[in-house]
């Protein structure tokens, strides 16, 4: 015997079934549904327009034969008025929701940019960061290691333009030197520009992205400067300000790389925030006026602050104008015909989505189903859910029914039982059948303990079950197992729970079937291959 624990729950004598019929398929009420909403909907007065016209014509109303001829032009009139009205209200409609669309796409333009942006600046900074934490490691390392770990560093880069070190904010290590030997023995405190992102660095202890710059060497930079922080017990903080690494690209590569290229021929594109400097910087790329009550902007994420990106269409932000299209009229035309038609198709397409959640032969939902009504109430744990069950019954030996006595019978008995099945559930119960003669039941509650509504539900089912189906001159009686996981007890994963109520079922077809068994955390269980104990593993 398996010390797995359980509590095991047999079908009761003289069982009362719970009749609380509650149907959770996606049948033909559905489209019936959808269809008296259609006829009772806003449709119903261009339908009911429609009745009464075509009654008239019919019946060949006199008076109303009379007066057509009379009044041609205020027909006429009335009619055109109606379409204009109409065809203006499509228009303006169209007109606006196409200037919204622009404007979604500028600010899709802008984020997309902005995104690329992030993506390249942040890997500047971990190489800046990458040579500062060499320094603070091995401050003394031997120019010519320094010179190689420099090489790896940056080197594959094309963007790249030079690699420094300031110690005391002075540059006295450059790679490659050649065609930067001009930026040695400068002071970057004292360059113009440059000492307020000094002061930040030395205060503020971190990266700052500095730039776009103009080089000394020549070109526009964007530049990464991290401290280096060597040990110091004189200091507060056991740190001492040794002074900075520096990583510059060139910022005109950057720019292709982010796909400014191809966005600009479509939109004017300006940046702001000069030295991560926010939405208050200076404007480095694009035209000033840009930023003036912007519609689409974004914010590029940097070392030390941010830049603002501010998108426009070339084409401006109205969408060109379709008053002066011929084919509307026609549009609006065939709108009205078919709109009705549309309606009717689409309300058949969501009563056949819904159809493709049920179970054909039953009628109960199926496995698709039930998952997504699962993970609704796992995630309804601790707010209008409490807790809830989950549980795996499969009947006893069903396969010689249909063996014997043919598949149309078992078919009409799983009918019978799964009809019986849900007349049984509460109103917290969803039943599915998820496999030739396997059902899942999600219970929820809003109790703090729901035990005792479980066991109850599953009495039910056993004893729902174990009546008789009459199909043709057979009286055919089918017996379940049943295998349940509680929820949150049990943990709150689907998978988790699936495999505790199977393991649960496993033990209750073991121990002779027709009966529920709930599993306990932390029990035993017996593996289906080898037959062997094992432990279950700790959720």
């Amino acid at each position: 015997m398996s010390d797995l624990h359980s509590t095991e729950i047999a079908p009761a004598e003289g069982q009362t079934q719970c009749r609380i019929p509650v149907v959770h398929t996606a049948s033909t009420s559905y489209l019936s549904r959808a269809r008296h909403a259609f006829w009772t909907g806003p449709w119903a007065n261009i339908s009911g327009l429609g009745s009464v016209a075509g009654m008239h014509l019919r019946r060949g109303d006199d008076r109303f034969t009379r007066q057509l001829p009379l009044q041609p032009l205020l027909v006429a009139a009335a009619i055109l008025v109606l379409g204009i009205g109409i065809t203006v209200s499509l228009l303006v409609a169209h007109q606006r929701d196409s200037t919204r669309l622009v404007e979604a796409q500028a600010r899709d333009t802008a984020s997309t940019l902005a995104l690329s942006l992030e993506r390249y600046v942040a890997l500047l900074a971990v190489r800046s960061e990458a040579l500062a934490a060499l320094l603070e490691i091995r401050p003394d390392i031997p120019t010519a290691d320094l010179e190689y770990f420099s090489s790896r560093l940056v080197d594959s880069d094309s963007a790249f333009r030079n690699l420094a070190l300031a110690p005391d904010d002075v540059v006295s290590f450059v790679h490659p030197r050649e065609g930067n030997a001009g930026v040695l023995g400068v002071d970057l405190s004292s360059r113009a520009g440059q000492g307020e992102v000094v002061r930040r660095i030395r205060l503020e202890r971190r990266t700052v992205l500095a730039g776009p710059m103009n080089l000394v060497q020549g070109g526009i930079g964007l530049a990464s400067r991290s401290p280096v922080l060597i040990p110091d017990a004189t200091e507060q903080s056991g740190r001492r300000y040794w002074g900075m690494t520096v990583v510059v690209v060139d910022f005109d590569k950057v720019l292709e790389r982010a796909g400014l290229s191809r966005l600009e021929p479509l939109h004017d594109i300006a940046m702001r925030g000069r030295d991560a400097e926010g939405a208050g910087g200076q404007v480095f790329h694009g035209r000033p006026e840009l930023f003036e009550a912007p519609k689409a902007t974004a914010e590029v994420a940097v070392p030390g602050g941010s830049w603002l990106i501010a998108v426009r269409p070339k084409s401006g932000w109205e969408a060109a104008s379709m008053f002066g299209q011929p084919w509307l009229p026609l549009g609006v035309l065939l709108s009205l015909l078919f709109s009705g038609l549309g309606f009717r198709i689409a309300s058949d397409r969501t009563a056949i989505r819904d159809l493709a959640m049920s179970d054909p032969l039953t009628r109960l939902p199926n496995r698709r189903h039930v998952q997504w009504v699962l993970r609704e109430a796992l995630e309804q744990l601790g707010g209008r859910v409490r807790c809830g069950a989950l549980v795996l019954i499969d009947f006893d030996d069903f396969k010689p029914i249909n063996d014997t006595l043919g598949h149309r019978v078992g078919d009409e008995v799983l009918r019978g039982i799964s009809a019986r099945m849900r007349a049984a559930l509460s109103a917290n119960d969803f039943l599915a059948r998820i496999g030739g003669d396997e059902f899942l039941l999600v219970h929820s509650s809003a109790e703090p303990q729901c035990r005792g509504e479980v066991e109850s539900v599953a009495t039910r089912m056993l004893a729902a079950i174990a009546q008789s189906v009459a199909v043709d001159e057979h009286a055919i009686a089918v017996r379940a197992s049943m295998g349940i996981a509680l929820f949150p007890e049990h943990g709150r994963d689907p998978n988790v729970l699936r495999e505790c109520a199977d393991r649960a079922l496993y033990r209750a077809k073991r121990d002779g079937g027709n009966r529920a068994i709930v599993y306990v955390r932390g029990s035993h269980d017996i593996d289906r291959a080898s037959g062997q104990h094992r432990q279950l593993p700790p959720e």
